[in-house]
């Protein structure tokens, strides 16, 4: 290929590169965009280029002169404000909304293992977020039933793109998160992004609650999404691959009695849930972070990062447990184990009395996701899937590594 033959040695961030012409030309754009203001767009004649060198060649050889640019160089071509609506009074003929912004690290861009020591407690671990919108081909056939007219399917998507083109920055500044999360690719209808691990959950969160409110909660447009957890060294490619292959997952996911996946789902560690158990995992993540660090606070030597290890081991096959549960079959003993596992937990919520009882509190979490659900006296069909309580408590045991 014309990679394999055209490779020499660059020095870029004191790292020598052994990569073709073409490919560091990719790195040149990249840090053109993290003081652009303007990209740029001429059209001129096609160039016959057998082998371009850069990515400008590539552009010419469609007949195009396109870059980003700090500031106006020429009065040929067009120019578009980037991320900024106030095209007129820079004299550009528009603008353009994109997740141009990445996150800067001690020399240059920030490493994939800059970015895993910003999280909170496992500081190897990097989250991968891939989603998209749900039935977009039927959002356009049959959402605007009779009123679709061109004017109006165009509407539609420019509205659609303007939130996963131009209200993502908006979000990823609001949490805080610039110099936490690199967004691969954001546009059109869906988002691919890698950050520190809880950050990309926190943003999952985020981006689903204001999605929903800027379609005005429509139930018929939602969108699904999958976070992959890897070690901040495996392979980024396998863990794209890994992620796509989890979305696929969620989108096809089907509850027991479903013909027809609902989709509107989120794969999570290998599982899959809607989103209120999404943020049932939270809660629950939650609970038992604070049962340990209060048990910390008042030395309670029994209590520890143990009471995770405690937990996970009363919910091992709880899978097998959910399929038997499809057949009739309830194994109570594991409640029950649990609640021996907590005695602990409830001799120090007996002992401080600082009016909050932890191990009640776990219990009760486990009662109403777990045994209403295997019993059928679950009042909340928004909660169905077991696995909530295994996977929080994963999630708890990587938030208070050390």
């Amino acid at each position: 290929s014309y990679s394999n033959r055209n490779k020499s040695k660059i020095t870029y961030e004191d790292e020598e590169l052994n990569i073709c012409s073409l490919c560091y030309s990719f790195i040149e754009l990249t840090e053109k965009l993290r003081d652009a203001k303007y990209f740029y767009i001429n059209k001129g004649e096609a160039i016959d280029i057998d082998n371009p060198k850069n990515y400008k060649e590539i552009f010419r050889s469609f007949g195009y002169d396109v870059d980003f640019k700090k500031s106006k160089t020429s009065n040929k071509g067009r120019y578009y404000l980037l991320n900024n609506t106030n095209f007129l009074s820079e004299e550009c003929s528009g603008f353009r909304f994109g997740a141009y912004s990445l996150p800067k690290g001690e020399k240059g861009w920030a490493t994939f293992q800059e970015l895993a020591e910003q999280s909170k407690g496992d500081k190897n671990l990097l989250g991968v977020l891939k989603l998209d919108v749900d039935n977009l081909g039927s959002i356009f056939g049959f959402g605007l039933a009779e009123s679709k007219t061109v004017s109006r399917i165009t509407t539609l998507s420019r509205m659609i793109s303007l939130y996963f083109e131009g209200y993502i920055n908006q979000i990823i500044k609001d949490l805080n998160m610039e110099k936490s999360i690199y967004t691969v690719y954001s546009g059109g209808d869906d988002t691919f992004l890698i950050g520190s691990w809880n950050k990309v959950l926190e943003f999952a969160k985020r981006f689903r609650e204001k999605f929903s409110e800027y379609v005005c909660y429509n139930e018929k447009i939602t969108f699904s999404a999958a976070i992959g957890i890897f070690n901040c060294r495996y392979p980024v490619i396998r863990s794209i691959d890994l992620t796509e292959s989890s979305l696929d997952n969620a989108k096809n996911y089907l509850y027991s009695g479903e013909t027809q996946p609902t989709k509107n789902k989120v794969s999570l560690l290998g599982e899959v849930f809607n989103w209120e158990e999404f943020r049932r995992i939270e809660r629950v993540k939650q609970l038992l972070i604070d049962t340990i660090n209060k048990a910390n606070e008042y030395n309670e030597p029994n209590i520890g990062r143990g009471l995770l290890y405690k937990i996970a081991k009363s919910t091992a096959g709880f899978k097998i447990i959910l399929q038997d549960s499809n057949k009739g079959k309830v194994d109570s003993v594991r409640f029950w184990r649990l609640a021996y596992y907590l005695r602990e937990v409830k001799e120090m919520d007996k002992k401080r009395k600082y009016g909050r009882e932890f191990a009640e509190e776990i219990i009760e979490e486990y009662r109403q996701i777990v045994v209403h659900n295997l019993t059928g006296r679950n009042k909340d069909n928004n909660i169905r899937n077991i696995m909530i309580i295994p996977v929080a408590t994963r999630l708890a045991e990587m938030e208070t590594k050390v």
